[in-house]
């Protein structure tokens, strides 16, 4: 019974192994379309929603950041990730409001691309709000969902290898 037992607790770490993707940090998982790494970051069994602040230095303390958005095909696959994980509301991005009309992303990719909606909302954060795909000022006291993002540790591009470069002269 003990053999069994042992042989059934290796399948099961294998079999843990071979699913856990290496190439994130812990507690992240890859997600192939956006080609990043993405947490969503869950207090006592459930989603979690605080301020942008606090959102933002847990995402740095686990190795990422709010997440940046850079085409229009990428804000469609967030919308739909944030109505996966069972919420249509809004999640914070990381975009940080610099001065009058400029912004940045907290993860210093350039701010090329935006969809705020049109509105006389002030604020000084942006949610992305699931449901109309629209980016809202809002201000950053208020509490909402978020994810984090990092880069995959390893390349996921399965066609290059390590080189080595040997000495011609011994």
């Amino acid at each position: 019974m003990k053999k069994l037992f042992i042989q059934i607790s290796f399948l099961l770490l294998f079999f843990h192994l071979l699913l856990c993707d290496p190439d994130c940090l812990d507690g992240y998982f890859y997600k192939e379309e956006l080609d990043l790494c993405l947490q969503y970051p869950i207090f006592n069994g459930n989603r979690y929603q605080i301020d942008w602040k606090t959102a933002s230095l847990f995402c740095q303390k686990s190795g990422g950041n709010l997440p940046s958005i850079h085409n229009a095909f990428t804000n469609g696959i967030w919308a739909d990730l944030q109505k996966i994980s069972g919420h249509t509301s809004e999640f914070w991005l990381g975009a940080e409001h610099e001065s009058n009309e400029t912004w940045r992303w907290i993860d210093e990719t350039p701010f090329d691309y935006q969809h705020f909606q049109r509105s006389t909302a002030v604020g000084d954060c942006v949610t992305l709000d699931a449901s109309d795909q629209l980016w809202k000022l809002r201000d950053c006291l208020g509490w909402r969902f978020f994810f984090c993002t990092s880069q995959p540790l390893l390349s996921t591009d399965s066609t290059s290898f390590p080189t080595t470069i040997f000495p011609t002269h011994f």
